[in-house]
């Protein structure tokens, strides 16, 4: 809407995250908080309310019983490419690594095209260790952020092998690899991330699992 005069509505909406809700009301007193928090108005009450939420499962059936479900999906890999496109020159290479990189999201894709050198790097870096067994490499001097780029590029390239999708990311994926169990390593040394583990202990024993 750039270029457009701004217009004020009368509906409030507001959007709020969710994990788990042990009641109806204490959701609802969640949403009274936050909107007040928001807007500095007591009693203020959004028209409609956006519950958003990895796990709706997790939500009581009569929360979620109250609630109009809404699926949102990845941008496709084509669309990925052509946003990448539209930013400038760029490698055909490097326009595959950008949409298995994304992960379906545009934001992601021009994060990575801000630092594709890096992002180029660490692929070589990860995907190397993994073929030739030097870890170390991985995991010397890594710390917290880097750890979690090194998981979240270990997790896009075995969803990628477990889909059978045919990705830059995919394709490093070393043989051998139990791509599986590989990725439920990942995710729960991620966890571990952040319960304050250890870095490059969490880093290498992750990998060791991962490896063939």
């Amino acid at each position: 809407m750039i270029g457009t005069a701004p217009v004020e509505v009368t509906a409030k909406v507001l959007q709020i995250g969710v994990g788990f809700a042990s009641h109806p009301e204490t959701l609802w007193a969640s949403v009274r908080a936050t909107a007040m928090a928001r807007t500095g108005l007591h009693g203020a009450t959004p028209d409609t309310v956006l519950l958003v939420t990895a796990a709706p499962a997790g939500l009581l059936p009569t929360i979620r019983s109250r609630c109009q479900t809404l699926l949102f999906f990845p941008v496709p890999d084509a669309a990925v490419r052509d946003h990448a496109r539209a930013r400038g020159p760029i490698e055909p290479g490097d326009l595959e690594l950008v949409a298995a990189l994304a992960g379906g999201s545009l934001a992601r894709a021009d994060a990575v095209l801000a630092d594709l050198e890096t992002e180029r790097a660490r692929v070589a870096q990860l995907f190397g260790a993994l073929e030739s067994g030097r870890l170390a490499e991985v995991v010397e001097k890594i710390d917290r952020a880097e750890a979690r780029a090194v998981f979240a590029l270990l997790a896009a390239a075995l969803r990628d092998r477990l889909a059978g999708r045919d990705t830059a990311l995919a394709r490093r994926v070393p043989p051998g690899v139990d791509a599986l169990r590989a990725l439920d390593e990942t995710l729960r040394h991620e966890i571990f991330l952040g319960l304050n583990a250890h870095v490059g202990l969490t880093v290498e024993n992750a990998l060791l699992k991962v490896a063939p």
